[in-house]
């Protein structure tokens, strides 16, 4: 079995050449599908799709079509997946931070009711970091400076709403100390700041932070997960740095329409599993510091409904409100 990958702007045409996988149902798949990444190409996301849409599509024995539709934090994207025919041929990625944006309200649909879970595909921590010359070298050591120096320290994300911003304020909240944030577009504009002291801490994933880490040219404090991580193997986690029970994740994973017979997101999800297995897609993952995952529906609707509950919780003690 082979596949063709025919690049358009935007749009990324994967072509399964035989009928492959185990036949669930001889009417499935009835034509291409759509995969549908809510946000710009080039981005994390879309390249987790790229990465895997060539698996599904050898798979299932048909194109799958990338549909690039960026436009309100993904929420666009999100909705037409929400909107379309529950028969299989329509699946949306999505990451931790639109579990925030559903909790809260934005969009026009209901996330959890509209959208039913594959599969959580990858996971990768993020890494705590700060500006070099910060008087303090260890989150101990911040946790004193911010409560000796009240209205002193501040902290770049990448927006309100964003788990950068999120994961943030749970660990303010988890030490009972005060910083203020200062948002930017995205953590590429946030991070000349950082550089240069005018934002003193921050977080976001290890595959964004990884390379400044290593040249030194930020320091890094912890590793969000309980584990730590091969890519940074001295790197404390927030646990082990005094932040009891912390966890942190920048999750990617597939959704699809909610009413979509479950032998087909079964389906799905058991070529989602063969597709990371893959050498050349896992090579891909573990160089950034990700791990794959590959979950049951049942078991990402687990993991869901866990983080609707932590981010729940802190939006409502930080008193978050939507853009």
């Amino acid at each position: 079995m082979q596949f063709r990958l025919t690049p358009l702007p935007g749009i990324l045409l994967i072509a399964g050449m035989a009928g492959g996988g185990t036949g669930l149902a001889q009417d499935y798949p009835a034509r291409p599908l759509r995969f549908i990444v809510p946000f710009v190409p080039g981005g994390g996301l879309d390249i987790t799709a790229r990465l895997i849409a060539p698996g599904l599509a050898q798979s299932l024995g048909k194109q799958v079509v990338i549909d690039n539709r960026p436009g309100a934090g993904g929420a666009i994207g999100l909705e037409m997946a929400a909107r379309a025919t529950p028969d299989g041929h329509t699946f949306v990625m999505v990451s931790a931070s639109h579990v925030i944006q559903a909790v809260l309200g934005m969009g026009n649909f209901d996330f959890f009711r509209d959208l039913a879970p594959v599969s959580e595909v990858i996971a990768t921590p993020y890494v705590f970091v700060a500006y070099p010359n910060l008087p303090a070298r260890s989150i101990k050591e911040l946790v004193a400076y911010a409560k000796s120096n009240p209205g002193k320290l501040n902290y770049g994300s990448a927006g309100n709403g964003t788990l950068q911003h999120l994961s943030m304020e749970l660990f303010l909240q988890a030490m009972n100390i005060q910083a203020l944030q200062v948002p930017y577009k995205g953590v590429a504009a946030a991070l000349p700041d950082l550089f240069s002291g005018r934002t003193h801490i921050m977080m976001s994933s290890l595959s964004a932070l990884a390379p400044q880490v290593r040249a030194k040219t930020l320091m890094a404090l912890a590793i969000t997960t309980r584990e730590r991580n091969p890519a940074l193997p001295d790197l404390p986690t927030m646990i082990e740095a005094s932040v009891p029970g912390y966890d942190v994740t920048q999750w990617q994973g597939m959704l699809i329409t909610s009413g979509t017979p479950a032998a087909i997101t079964a389906r799905l999800q058991r070529d989602i599993a063969r597709t990371v297995k893959q050498p050349e897609v896992a090579a891909h993952f573990a160089s950034d510091g990700s791990t794959a995952v590959a979950s049951t529906p049942a078991e990402f609707k687990i993991a869901l409904d866990s983080e609707r509950k932590k981010w729940g919780a802190v939006i409502k003690r930080a008193g978050i409100k939507p853009n």
